[in-house]
């Protein structure tokens, strides 16, 4: 055996632990961008409360889908129950179900007035959880606060 014979086996050794160290990190590469790439197209449904913008006043809750993805099957649960004004009479209804909701789309409906919650010290906060399916029949949970505070002040931000 020469020295050439060392030498070239040495390199052959060296570039074919190259080739498996790149291909580990390829792969691990790979599934971190399909990973992240499965993050950004789930669904992404939030409840949330906002201004009606022709009734002075009026309070809306919102269910929208934000995300990139069709979302599924979902089911909203508001605790405490929610109270209504006298003013409007008690009437309001809220799905506790949804079947779906495309990117982009909402359900919305009036809830009450700000100065009747105010006025009647009815609950300002409260927990809404909602769960949806997404991509690959992912159950996804989130949990988020509806607070009329925001309300009370007579400023606000549209």
């Amino acid at each position: 055996m020469t020295c050439m014979d060392v030498a070239d086996k040495a390199q052959i050794a060296v570039s074919a632990i190259s080739i498996g160290v790149t291909a580990v990190i390829a792969c691990f590469t790979m599934l971190q961008n399909y990973s992240l790439n499965i993050k950004q197209s789930q669904p992404e449904v939030v409840v949330y409360l906002r201004r009606n913008e022709t009734i002075s006043g009026m309070v809306e809750i919102v269910i929208k889908n934000f995300g990139n993805s069709l979302a599924k099957n979902i089911h909203l649960k508001i605790s405490p129950e929610p109270k209504f004004s006298e003013e409007l009479g008690g009437v309001f209804t809220f799905p506790s179900k949804l079947s779906q909701l495309a990117p982009g789309q909402e359900w919305f409906s009036l809830w009450d007035m700000d100065h009747s919650v105010k006025n009647e010290s009815l609950p300002r906060l409260y927990t809404c959880t909602v769960k949806f399916e997404g991509l690959h029949k992912k159950t996804i949970e989130r949990k988020m606060e509806l607070d009329w505070e925001q309300f009370m002040h007579g400023a606000y931000a549209a």
